[in-house]
């Protein structure tokens, strides 16, 4: 499969899979997950199989809203 595709289709699939593993909804606009009691946003990266993954992601002032 193209990295773009993969990329377009694996955050989707993360996210359901957190929602249930967590037990929360998928929120189609903005948050990714939420519940009643917090919030998640989920991040989705794909690597060049070294295993460097990165030490942190930046959250958009628009997903805080």
């Amino acid at each position: 499969m193209k990295g773009r595709k993969f990329n377009n289709v694996m955050p989707e699939v993360n996210e359901i899979w957190a929602a249930k593993v967590l037990g929360m909804e998928v929120n189609n606009k903005g948050i990714d997950l939420i519940s009643n009691q917090c919030i998640v946003e989920i991040k989705f990266c794909l690597n060049n199989g070294k295993n460097d993954y990165p030490l942190s992601w930046t959250v958009l002032e628009y997903q805080m809203d």
